[in-house]
């Protein structure tokens, strides 16, 4: 979709991008369980991933990847997905 819509907009003054997040620890993963388990499981238990870095995304690690395709700095970006995984896609 997000190719579709670049190629529909291209001559068009504004940007079509996405993000790509894998795994992104938020609090509710221990408040309420972790993926909705009914066991309730540590903080380090829900950050803990195979990933190739070991570890799940911080929300403002998404957030920074976000903020970069709204500047400036990603003017010549159109119709890219950024993969903020980890590493997973290049498995």
């Amino acid at each position: 979709m997000t190719r579709a819509m670049t190629l529909d907009h291209a001559g068009e003054k504004f940007r079509i991008n996405a993000v790509c997040p894998r795994d992104t620890y938020v609090d509710r993963w221990v408040n309420d369980g972790f993926y909705r388990r009914p066991e309730k499981v540590s903080e380090a238990e829900a950050r803990r991933t195979d990933l190739p870095l070991g570890r799940v995304a911080e929300t403002i690690e998404i957030a920074r990847a976000v903020l970069f395709l709204a500047s400036d700095e990603s003017s010549f970006m159109k119709g890219s997905a950024l993969m903020v995984d980890g590493g997973n896609i290049a498995r």
